[in-house]
């Protein structure tokens, strides 16, 4: 028994060894790793043992712990760096794409309107000269010539010589003074005083009464001789948008539409309206790729039962008795 006992003792002072040893060992360990701690204990002391391993772990993980935290701050504090500068130079760099592309699109544009300027002109020039030969068919000064109409001239000057069409100069009767007028000498026999006449929708004929009453426009292109300067038409009355003969009383009715004023209808020109009616050599002159609503119209004049499209129209009168005798 007693051996037993003391065999027993003696294992039990092995295993005590042993574990100091490990103890030892790790306490050693951890202090290589970790300088800043230092352990002084009595190897015979288990519970101080003990006590003094956990505090060593303790303090082991609090400075680990410290360490990791101060590692993963510098961490992020890279990574915002890194990523603020990616930020400023990609900005900078799309900035710098975004000025080039703005710079090529001024410079394509200005190339455009500079071809668009060149075509402007070239179109100007050609529409100049095209101007400048109609002009060329007829003198550039009025023929002095007195007469009372372009019939009396066409009979004087004829009897002479071919009388060219062109301006001159006549003395209608019940005139107050002589005044100039476009003379057609050339369609079916000649002696024709033009009165109005529409070629390249220059001219505006969305005049008032007092300008159709006097009279407007150029003699060699576009115009509105004038009622001052001949006698009215001995039919339904002249309307302009200030005044009104159309004879809508109260109102006409177009296309199941109430129309008040027919001028107003025709974008304000000026005609002899009858009700509207289905004529109006004054409407706006039609412009290639320009839609409107009105235009130079006679409608009773179709084809394939469409009304035709009118580019030019002129109106022209003459007289059908000898004045000298009555």
């Amino acid at each position: 028994m007693i051996y037993l006992f003391q065999a027993s003792l003696l294992f039990l002072n092995l295993c005590i060894f042993t574990c100091g040893e490990a103890i030892q060992d790790n306490c050693e360990h951890h202090s290589t790793d970790s300088p800043g701690v230092n352990i002084v204990e009595d190897e015979s002391n288990t519970k101080g043992e003990s006590k003094t391993n956990a505090t060593v772990y303790k303090e082991d993980c609090e400075e680990s712990c410290d360490i990791k935290t101060k590692i993963t701050r510098e961490e992020k504090y890279f990574m915002c760096r890194n990523l603020q500068n990616s930020i400023v130079s990609y900005t900078r760099s799309t900035k710098k794409l975004l000025r080039n592309m703005m710079d090529e699109q001024q410079a394509s544009l200005d190339y455009l309107i500079n071809q668009v300027n060149e075509l402007m002109n070239r179109v100007l020039l050609l529409t100049t000269e095209v101007f400048r030969k109609q002009l060329d068919t007829f003198p550039h000064r009025p023929v002095q010539s007195h007469g009372l109409d372009c019939t009396d001239i066409k009979d004087t000057i004829g009897s002479v010589t071919k009388t060219p069409s062109g301006l001159y100069i006549i003395h209608p009767e019940g005139a107050s003074h002589p005044f100039e007028v476009m003379c057609d000498m050339d369609y079916r026999g000649g002696g024709w005083t033009v009165i109005q006449k529409r070629i390249d929708g220059i001219i505006d004929f969305q005049k008032l009464w007092c300008d159709y009453l006097d009279g407007f426009g150029d003699l060699l292109g576009d115009a509105f001789r004038g009622f001052r300067k001949k006698d009215n038409q001995n039919a339904m009355p002249f309307s302009t948008p200030d005044v009104d003969n159309d004879g809508c009383r109260p109102a006409c009715f177009i296309s199941d539409q109430s129309v008040k004023s027919c001028s107003h209808l025709s974008n304000n020109t000026g005609w002899w309206f009858s009700q509207c009616g289905l004529a109006n050599l004054n409407g706006i002159h039609h412009f290639s790729g320009k839609l409107i609503t009105t235009g130079i119209r006679w409608d009773t004049w179709t084809k394939n039962n469409s009304p035709i499209k009118i580019k030019s129209a002129s109106m022209k009168i003459r007289r059908t008795y000898n004045p000298y005798f009555k």
